[in-house]
């Protein structure tokens, strides 16, 4: 008999599949006998699974309830952040089990695991928990977290530079910290690395996945996100512009248009030009400019640039779509900064080429922090631990205490969180009245997804763009968010301002119920026949305790040439601010939360070696075309990100 020792796999870096009793007296079975987990990891254990369709129905034979329990595991092990290959021990139980049967076992154990079989065992019994279940199975991983995430037995103690919050930003700043040398830790409050950036397997029928926070990039002015997408290896899929696209101005008056038209009437077309045109002669940096923009809000702005109540209606469902929140609330210095940053309206709402929503990720956004993340110091990364304190000393320490009771001191701090959530975190000293107002002051969007997976894309077999638009709600707005390579058909629903707030009071189960009944009676107008979904994914980001809003904070008038304003990027002594919202270029986006995180590396990394990194910044181009009414209309058409 061979004998393998523990030590024999004390340092080991992956799972270990081997079956160390075999020989003569312990012939092999054709499978793994034992497996070892890396040594160190993390265990994600999943409930039995079975064979039930998402629609809720368990399947009739043995056969299709073995191939619908293994992907249904398969869902659930990715779903706790492990992979297939993850998967140390599977247990099946079958009722009534008959030999003749085992083919579809392995048939299906061998199409979920491919040559990574786990360790495995299957018992019989005389029921399982309902009568008509006729199989189960069950699964052990573990997630090698070697690479980034330390040991809870060995806390980093003193570091550099403490990263507090694992979105876009935080990882890119941990990230130039790394290249520069410098020790780091990063810190997350989630029990995940990516904020508002967070990809879900989209149904238990493949491994495609959609995105719940951002969703698009593009590989022209978004230059950083691309050059990263490249760099990590992801795939890029072309976002759908083709088919009609249905409108709602009111209840009951809805119609389609051809897609990136909408019927304006020939009198208003010209003063949607002037309204958005307008936009382009705004010069912000004009400190008289800026004063009268930031005392009105973005509805006060357009009442006084028009009298047209539908070009007024329509201007203002900017505001509600690019953040959430509505144009009476926010100043109008801060959306036109916004649009600036966008490089100009045009580009801002358009998914062609150069817009913000050209590109989307096939493995799901949150793919950038996790994959850049794995790149960091082993140990470096800590999650499901919230910051509660932040103390700087005389002496240029700084103490940050954490909710687990660790506790790790640094030279400086970079923080990655959005505005509102400063008030979670005890500074001492405590922040100036600045940074206060700013937090206090800042306006949190409402912005909410509702994603319909199906099993085919019916709406563009009826010539559809599946772009939806309307101002009654519960959903504002839709897109088509398929992968066809992983035959992942969805359409992704937006839930925005003040409609939105209103529809997060009903339980979750009639939030969407709300939405799909919407949908069919949109799309109805159209299409015939309209099948059930196969699955209906949720994210309300205003319930989310850490990050509290949507796609970005805004602020209200006399917020932003206050001092308070003036302090969004600022540091407070050794700590430094980062994140979507406090970069001039793509505010919002997620290559402005890239952008950020390199800005707030950068500052620290010159405070501490004396160097001057180099910034890698591509400038921007500023949209100059002039502004069709037809195109800047279909401006309802955007998820970005986020810290």
């Amino acid at each position: 008999m061979t004998l393998f020792l523990a030590s024999d796999f004390a340092n080991t870096s992956e799972v270990k599949r081997t079956s160390p009793f075999a020989s003569e007296a312990f012939p092999s079975q054709g499978y793994p006998q034992v497996t070892i987990s890396p040594s160190h990891s993390r265990t994600v254990t999943t409930s039995g699974q079975f064979g039930i369709d998402l629609s809720g129905q368990i399947a009739s034979s043995f056969a299709q309830q073995v191939k619908l329990s293994f992907r249904n595991l398969a869902a659930a092990v990715i779903s706790g952040g492990a992979r297939l290959e993850d998967v140390l021990k599977v247990t099946m139980y079958v009722v009534d089990y008959d030999p003749s049967n085992i083919s579809s076992v392995t048939e299906a154990m061998a199409a979920t695991f491919g040559s990574k079989i786990p360790a495995n065992t299957l018992i019989g019994v005389a029921r399982l928990f309902k009568p008509e279940v006729l199989f189960e199975i069950d699964a052990i991983a573990v997630l090698n977290e070697e690479s980034n995430e330390s040991s809870p037995s060995e806390p980093i103690k003193s570091v550099d530079v403490v990263i507090v919050g694992a979105g876009m930003s935080g990882v890119q700043a941990a990230y130039e910290c790394h290249k520069a040398g410098l020790s780091y830790v990063l810190l997350e409050a989630h029990d995940r690395i990516g904020g508002r950036a967070r990809s879900e397997v989209a149904s238990n029928l493949g491994s495609g996945v959609v995105d719940m926070g951002a969703a698009w990039i593009n590989d022209t002015s978004q230059s950083e996100m691309y050059k990263l997408s490249q760099d990590l290896g992801l795939d890029l899929i072309t976002q759908r512009a083709e088919g009609a696209e249905i409108w709602e101005y009111k209840e009951g008056n809805a119609f389609s248009a051809p897609y990136g038209e909408i019927a304006v009437s020939e009198t208003q077309a010209p003063e949607v030009e002037k309204v958005f045109g307008a936009l382009y002669a705004v010069n912000p940096s004009d400190e008289r400019v800026a004063a009268d923009l930031d005392s009105l809000t973005f509805s006060q702005y357009i009442e006084c640039t028009t009298d047209d109540a539908t070009v007024r209606d329509l201007a203002k469902m900017i505001s509600r779509a690019l953040m959430g929140i509505e144009a009476e609330v926010v100043s109008a210095l801060w959306l036109v900064r916004f649009i600036k940053a966008g490089t100009g309206i045009e580009n801002l709402i358009s998914d062609l080429k150069d817009g913000a929503q050209y590109q989307r990720i096939r493995q799901g956004m949150s793919a950038f922090p996790q994959r850049l993340a794995q790149r960091l110091r082993p140990g470096s990364v800590r999650l499901s631990t919230p910051v509660t304190k932040v103390t700087q000393s005389s002496s240029g320490t700084c103490r940050v205490e954490t909710f687990s009771g660790l506790t790790f001191t640094s030279k400086k701090v970079i923080l990655s969180a959005p505005t509102p959530v400063y008030h979670k975190i005890q500074f001492e000293p405590p922040l100036p009245a600045s940074k206060l107002l700013l937090s206090n002051s800042t306006l949190t969007g409402y912005y909410s997804k509702l994603i319909f997976v199906f099993s085919k894309p019916w709406w563009r077999e009826s010539r559809l763009s599946g772009i939806m638009n309307t101002t009654v709600g519960p959903i504002s707005f839709t897109r088509d968010t398929c992968s066809e390579e992983d035959e992942q058909y969805s359409l992704t629903g937006f839930i925005v301002g003040a409609i939105g707030h209103k529809w997060s009071l009903e339980t979750r189960e009639e939030r969407k119920r709300l939405g799909w009944e919407q949908l069919k009676k949109m799309y109805g107008l159209v299409v015939s026949s309209i099948p059930e979904p196969i699955n209906i994914l949720e994210k309300e980001w205003i319930k989310d305790p850490w990050v509290m809003g949507g796609s970005c904070p805004g602020m209200p008038p006399g917020v932003l040439t206050s001092d308070a304003g003036r302090s969004l990027a600022a540091p407070h002594q050794d700590i430094h601010f980062v994140g979507s919202e406090t970069g001039a270029e793509w505010t919002g986006f997620i290559e402005g939360a890239l952008r950020s995180g390199r800005r707030g590396a950068n500052e620290v990394i010159t405070a501490l070696t004396m160097r001057y990194p180099s910034t890698d910044k591509t400038p921007l181009p500023i949209s100059k075309k002039k502004v069709s009414p037809y195109k800047m209309l279909n401006f309802t058409r955007t998820m970005h990100g986020q810290n």
